[in-house]
C-alpha cells in the first residue's frame, strides 16, 4: 500500500496536466472542424489514459525514504581536449540547497483513515447507483406503453415508448429492456412534434450504446470516487453525449431552432428536478443546458452525427504523445518511511556481496579467487561502471587508488561495457567522465584528475568528529545514487576511499536512506579501502 498512495497521487497530478492540456486543444478548435461524436470518444480515450497513469509509478522508485537529503549541485568537470563534445543538456544543472523531489509527506495512521473514506464513499455511491437503477426498472415495470409514430434513430433496438407518472424528466433506460419514458404531465403540455423530438432525442441515446457506456463510467466514478479529475472528465462526456444526441435529432428534422425551444419548454416545465443516476435524459445537467441551445443555434457547426475517425487518430496520436511525456516524469509526491532501529554498520550492510576490485588487480597483493570471481561477474558485458574516487582521500592514497582504477580500466573492462570516471566532495558529485568504452579516455581522465588532486579533490570539508565524516561519505553515495536512477540498467559502482567508519546512533538515519537509494538504484556498491593497496614503487 506504500507504493499505491504514492503511484495513485502522482498519477492524479499527471492527470491534471493530461486533462488541462486536452481542455486547452479542444477548446482552440472550432466545433465546426471537431463535432460532438468525436469529442465524445476522445475524451473517453482521456478517461482511460487517466486510470492508468498511476501504474507508471508503480515501481519501487516511487517512494523514497524519510532521511533522503537534499539534493546538492551537480558540477560536470571540463573534458580533455581530445574528448567528444558533450551531448546538449549535460551541462552544469544547479538544484536549491533543502529541495527534495518528490516531495515527501510521512505515512501514518492518516493513510488507513483515507482508504477507510474512499472505501466509504465508494460503497455509499455504488449503493446510490443501484437504487436509482432499480428504482428506474420499477418505473419501467409500472408505466403505461404507447404507440410512437416516430422511430428515427433508434437503430436496430427494439424501444418501448411508455408514459410513466414514477418519472420527472423523459428518460432513456437500459440495457436490459430498453425504454423510453415520457412524464405524464408533459402530455397534457407539449405538442405532439415536441413529443416527437424529445422522443427522438432519447431514441438516440439507445442508438448509440449510452446506456451501456452510462453505466460504465458510473462505475468508474464510483471506484474513483476521491479523484478530481475522474469526476471533471466525466462531466465533459456527459456533456459531449448530450450534445451529440441534439446533432441526431436535428439531422432527422431538420429544424435546430425549433428543436431549441423544445428543450426550453421541456426545462421550463421539468423545472429544478434532478434525473435519474443510471439513465440518460433529454434535460441533461442543468450547468449544460443553456451551452446545448447555444450550439443548436450555431449554423457554422458540425452537426453530423458520425464520428470523423481522421481527426479522431490526430487527438489519439496527440493524447499518446503527452502520455509519453508525462510518464518520464519524476514522481512529485512521496511517502515517506517510518525511522527504523538498526544496529548494522555502513560496512556490514553495504559489503555483504563486496569485492575489492582494485586490489585484486594489483601484482603484490594479490585477491583471492572467489572475490575475483565475484568482480569478474558484477562486470558482465553490457552494465555500467563507475569509478568513484572519495573527496577526502589524501594525495598518497589518490595515487593509490587511480593506480588500482587504472589497472581495473585496462584488465577488467569489457569490450560492452561502459564506465564513468566521478569523485565527490562533501555530499556533491563531480563527473569528470560521462560513460563510455573508450578505455583510453578513462587512462587519460584518470591521469588527469590525480594531477589536479590537490586543488580539486582536497577542498573537501574536513570533518570534525568520524560521525560526520561517515555522514559525508553516507550524503555522497545517496546523491551519485540520485544521479543514477535514471538508468535503467544494473550499475556498478567501485568506491574507492580511505575506509568507511562504522555508522554511529547519529547516522542510522543516513545509513538506511543510502541503501535504499543503492536499491532504488539497482546499484551494486563495492568499497575499497586503497589504504590495503601498495602504492606503485617509483620509477
Amino acid at each position: 500500500m506504500n507504493s499505491t498512495w504514492p503511484a495513485l497521487v502522482n498519477g492524479a497530478i499527471l492527470s491534471v496536466l493530461l486533462a488541462a492540456a486536452l481542455g486547452l486543444a479542444l477548446r482552440l478548435t472550432p466545433r465546426r472542424v471537431l463535432n460532438a461524436a468525436t469529442r465524445y470518444i476522445v475524451w473517453w480515450i482521456a478517461l482511460g489514459i487517466t486510470l492508468g497513469l498511476p501504474a507508471v509509478f508503480l515501481n519501487i522508485r516511487a517512494f523514497h525514504s524519510a532521511a533522503t537529503p537534499p539534493f546538492r549541485v551537480l558540477e560536470l568537470a571540463p573534458q580533455p581536449g581530445n574528448a567528444p563534445p558533450r551531448q546538449p543538456g549535460t551541462g552544469v544543472v544547479h538544484l536549491a540547497p533543502g529541495l527534495r523531489i518528490p516531495v515527501e509527506i510521512p505515512s501514518g495512521v492518516w493513510m488507513r483513515w483515507l482508504l477507510a473514506a474512499w472505501i466509504v464513499t465508494t460503497a455509499l455511491l455504488l449503493l446510490r447507483l443501484l437504487l436509482s437503477h432499480l428504482a428506474v426498472c420499477r418505473a419501467v415495470a409500472r408505466a403505461s406503453e404507447l404507440p410512437w409514430r416516430r422511430l428515427a434513430g433508434a437503430g436496430r433496438r427494439t424501444i418501448r415508448f411508455a408514459r410513466s407518472d414514477d418519472v420527472a424528466v423523459p428518460v432513456a433506460t437500459g440495457p436490459f429492456r430498453p425504454s423510453i419514458l415520457i412524464p405524464t404531465a408533459l402530455f397534457d403540455a407539449l405538442h405532439g412534434d415536441d413529443l416527437d423530438q424529445i422522443g427522438l432525442h432519447e431514441a438516440a441515446h439507445l442508438a448509440r450504446r449510452d446506456d451501456y457506456a452510462l453505466l460504465v463510467e458510473r462505475v468508474v466514478e464510483a471506484l474513483f470516487s476521491l479523484h478530481p479529475v475522474v469526476r471533471w472528465m466525466a462531466r465533459q462526456i456527459d456533456l459531449e453525449r448530450e450534445i451529440a444526441c441534439d446533432d441526431l435529432v436535428v439531422e432527422a428534422t431538420g429544424q435546430p431552432r425549433r428543436y431549441a425551444d423544445c428543450l426550453t419548454r421541456m426545462v421550463a416545465l421539468c423545472g429544478s428536478v434532478r434525473g435519474s443516476l443510471a439513465v440518460a435524459h433529454a434535460s441533461g445537467n442543468r450547468s449544460h443546458f443553456s451551452q446545448r441551445v447555444e450550439l443548436l443555434l450555431d449554423r457554422a457547426r458540425d452537426t453530423r452525427s458520425r464520428v470523423a475517425a481522421v481527426r479522431l487518430t490526430g487527438f489519439a496520436a496527440m493524447l499518446m504523445a503527452v502520455t509519453c511525456i508525462l510518464a518520464r516524469m519524476p514522481g512529485l509526491l512521496a511517502l515517506a518511511e517510518p525511522q527504523k532501529e538498526t544496529t548494522v554498520t555502513f560496512k556490514t550492510k553495504l559489503a555483504i556481496a563486496a569485492v575489492t576490485a582494485a586490489v585484486a588487480a594489483q601484482p603484490a597483493i594479490p585477491a583471492p579467487a572467489a572475490p575475483q570471481a565475484q568482480v569478474q561477474a558484477q562486470a558482465q558485458p553490457g552494465r555500467l561502471l563507475v569509478l568513484f574516487f572519495d573527496g577526502s582521500l589524501t594525495p598518497d592514497g589518490f595515487g593509490r587508488a587511480s593506480g588500482a582504477a587504472g589497472k581495473f580500466v585496462q584488465s577488467q573492462l569489457k569490450p560492452d561495457d561502459k564506465a564513468a570516471i566521478m569523485s565527490g566532495m562533501s555530499g556533491s558529485v563531480k563527473v569528470m567522465q560521462d560513460f563510455t568504452d573508450d578505455k583510453n579516455l578513462l587512462l587519460r581522465t584518470i591521469q588527469q584528475a590525480g594531477a589536479g588532486q590537490d586543488s580539486a579533490i582536497s577542498e573537501a570539508v574536513t570533518p570534525d568528529s568520524a560521525a560526520a565524516q561517515v555522514n559525508i561519505q553516507l550524503s555522497t553515495l545517496e546523491t551519485l545514487a540520485h544521479m543514477l536512477t535514471t538508468f535503467p540498467e544494473k550499475k556498478v559502482l567501485i568506491y574507492f576511499s580511505e575506509g568507511i567508519g562504522a555508522a554511529p546512533s547519529a547516522t542510522r538515519a543516513q545509513l538506511q536512506a543510502a541503501i535504499d537509494a543503492a536499491v532504488r538504484a539497482n546499484m551494486a556498491i563495492y568499497p575499497v579501502d586503497v589504504r590495503a593497496i601498495v602504492a606503485n614503487p617509483p620509477h
